[in-house]
C-alpha cells in the first residue's frame, strides 16, 4: 500500500514539475498556452494574411508597372506638345528659309524623342508603351472570391501615334508628317492634335487603374492590420494568470515531497518494528 502511495505521489510531482516547466517557458517567451479551438482559429487567419499578402504583392507589382507607363506617356505629352507648338510656329508663311530650316530641324530631334522614349519604357524587362505590350490579365486572389484583371497599353511610338509611316484605314502608305510648307505644317498640327487626344485617352486609362489599385492596395492592408491584430488578441499573454499557475503547480511539488518524505519514514518505521 505504502509503495503504491508513493509512485502516485511521484506521478503528482513529475507531472507538477512538468507544469512548472512549460509555465517558465511561457512567462520566459510571453506566448500563451493556447487550446486547440484557439490553435485552428490562429491558423485560419493567418491563412488568411498570407493570400491577402499574396494578392497585395501582385497588385502592388501592376500598379508599379501602370506608373511606370504612366511616366512614358507624359514623357511623349510633353514631347508631342513642344511638337505642336514648332509646328504652330511653322504655319507662318512669312518664315524665312532659315527659320523654317530651324524649326524643322527641331521638330524632327523632338520626333526622335518619341520613339527613345516609348521604347525604353519598361518594367522588369517588359516594355510598356511601344505597341507590343497590348492586353495583360491577371488574378488578385481573394479570401472568398478571385478577381481577373486586364490591363491594356497602346502603342504610342512615332507611328503608333498615327504621326507619319503608318497605313491609314483605306489601305494608304502616311509618310511622315514634315514642315516644309505652311500646309505640311497645318497637317503636321492636326496629326499632333489627334495624337494628344489618343494620348490622353491613354493617360486617363492608366490613371484609373493606378487609382484604383490605390483603393484595393488600401484595402487588403487594412485587412491584413485587422487579422494580425485578431492573431495578437488570440496570443495575449496573461503574465498574472501564468503567475498564478506557477504558484499552484509549486504548491503541488512541495505538496507531493512532503507526502513522499512522509510515506518514506512512515515505511522506515514499520521496517524498524518488523525488525524489533
Amino acid at each position: 500500500m505504502l509503495s503504491g502511495i508513493t509512485a502516485q505521489t511521484l506521478g503528482r510531482y513529475q507531472e507538477a514539475t512538468r507544469m512548472v516547466e512549460e509555465t517558465m517557458s511561457r512567462l520566459a517567451s510571453g506566448t500563451a498556452d493556447l487550446g486547440s479551438g484557439d490553435k485552428i482559429r490562429v491558423g485560419r487567419i493567418n491563412n488568411t494574411i498570407h493570400t491577402l499578402q499574396a494578392a497585395h504583392k501582385v497588385v502592388k507589382q501592376n500598379q508599379d508597372l501602370l506608373e511606370s507607363a504612366l511616366a512614358g506617356t507624359d514623357a511623349i505629352t510633353a514631347v508631342v506638345n513642344k511638337m505642336k507648338e514648332v509646328a504652330t510656329e511653322a504655319q507662318d508663311d512669312q518664315l524665312t528659309s532659315n527659320q523654317r530650316q530651324a524649326l524643322m530641324d527641331e521638330y524632327n530631334e523632338l520626333a526622335k524623342e518619341i520613339d527613345y522614349v516609348a521604347k525604353n519604357t519598361e518594367y522588369d524587362g517588359t516594355e510598356l508603351i511601344d505597341g507590343t505590350f497590348g492586353t495583360k490579365s491577371f488574378i488578385i486572389d481573394g479570401v472568398s472570391v478571385d478577381q481577373s484583371v486586364s490591363v491594356e497599353l497602346g502603342d504610342l511610338t512615332w507611328s503608333g501615334l498615327q504621326l507619319g509611316g503608318y497605313t491609314d484605314d483605306q489601305g494608304i502608305i502616311v509618310v511622315t508628317s514634315k514642315l516644309d510648307t505652311v500646309t505640311d505644317a497645318q497637317d503636321a498640327v492636326a496629326r499632333l492634335e489627334a495624337s494628344l487626344a489618343t494620348l490622353e485617352g491613354e493617360r486617363s486609362n492608366q490613371l484609373a487603374k493606378i487609382e484604383r489599385f490605390d483603393f484595393t492596395i488600401s484595402h487588403m492592408e487594412r485587412m491584413i492590420s485587422i487579422n494580425e491584430e485578431s492573431i495578437a488578441s488570440i496570443n495575449d499573454f496573461d503574465e498574472a494568470s501564468e503567475m498564478a499557475k506557477l504558484t499552484s503547480y509549486r504548491i503541488e511539488q512541495q505538496t507531493a515531497i512532503a507526502l513522499m518524505a512522509q510515506a518514506q519514514q512512515l515505511s522506515a518505521n514499520v521496517l524498524h518494528l518488523l525488525q524489533g
